[in-house]
């Protein structure tokens, strides 16, 4: 569906034109909020702090691309820095 299958995310993918008929599940809320020396970005309760624009776009493709393999990796990497 929409190349957003579990294993089809790529860096190089377009994100795929979304209407309500074709809607994923794109996992939790996302905000996204300019500070001064950067971007804030709290997806359900988790905050990431990004100092630049293309790396906050890369976590998020990756993210609405396969958001409970994201979050796992998330969690599996970050879990001892809480």
């Amino acid at each position: 569906m929409l190349g957003l299958m579990e294993n089809q995310y790529r860096e190089d993918a377009p994100m795929p034109q979304l209407t309500v008929e074709n809607w994923p599940d794109l996992g939790r809320d996302i905000h996204i909020n300019k500070v001064v020396n950067g971007i804030v970005v709290l997806v359900g309760c988790k905050h990431f702090v990004f100092t630049d624009i293309e790396t906050m776009l890369d976590e998020l493709r990756k993210y609405l691309c396969n958001p409970r393999k994201t979050e796992k990796e998330y969690m599996e990497r970050y879990k001892t820095q809480e």
